[in-house]
């Protein structure tokens, strides 16, 4: 996961690479959201808040419910059942979690690193030209 999350943020592009989900509309009128990848056993799951209705937990229960009005108000809501994730679960996305944190990390050393070599080499002539728009 590690090497393949890197190869996508520091690639050499001229475009930018999105994930985004896709929508399939079942015959019961029920859509399906695929997203996330490693999904087999489903024991949390996501819903949109605008959908916390008695549709989106029928057979489960929300442990929590969690509104969010301000900032990242389009991230689904996690919903998990009343008793809980298995430790297994628990400890699987914690391990995902903290392999994201070393992604993020690494993509950021190497963007800052980047980014001060276009700032060494784009300083003395930018510098210079700024100078010469005052003078005049």
């Amino acid at each position: 996961m590690w090497r393949r999350e890197m190869d996508c943020l520091v690639s050499v592009c001229d475009y930018i690479v999105e994930f985004y989900p896709s929508f399939q509309n079942l015959p019961d009128g029920t859509t399906l959201e695929e997203i996330l990848d490693g999904f087999q056993n489903t024991e949390f799951w996501y819903v949109d808040e605008g959908k916390q209705s008695s549709i989106a937990c029928t057979s489960r229960s929300f442990r929590r419910v969690i509104h969010r009005d301000g900032e990242k108000w389009w991230l689904p809501v996690p919903c998990v059942p009343a008793s809980g994730l298995p430790e297994r679960s628990q400890k699987e996305l914690q391990q995902k979690r903290e392999c994201a944190n070393q992604i993020h990390k690494a993509a950021m050393a190497i963007n800052g690193a980047i980014l001060a070599e276009i700032y060494l080499f784009l300083r003395d002539p930018w510098l210079g030209t700024v100078f010469c728009i005052r003078v005049r």
